[in-house]
């Protein structure tokens, strides 16, 4: 297998996770996903609405908002 081929699989893997989780299991699908060793790319992931909308959905406060 090539590694583009295992980077679109990758990728659709984790936007499929992405897609159908909220919360802390989204957070942990973006850390997987951005700390994976053979992903290079983020930018189909970071853009599922789930993903988008996070960072309002967490609230101020959160180890994962913006100060």
């Amino acid at each position: 297998m090539d590694i583009e081929q295992r980077q679109a699989e990758l990728i659709d893997a984790f936007v499929k996770q992405a897609s159908t989780h909220n919360g802390s299991a989204l957070a942990t699908v973006i850390l997987d996903a951005t700390s994976h060793p053979s992903l290079f790319a983020f930018s189909e992931i970071l853009a599922v609405p789930n993903v988008v909308e996070f960072p309002r959905k967490i609230g101020k406060g959160h180890a994962f908002s913006r100060p």
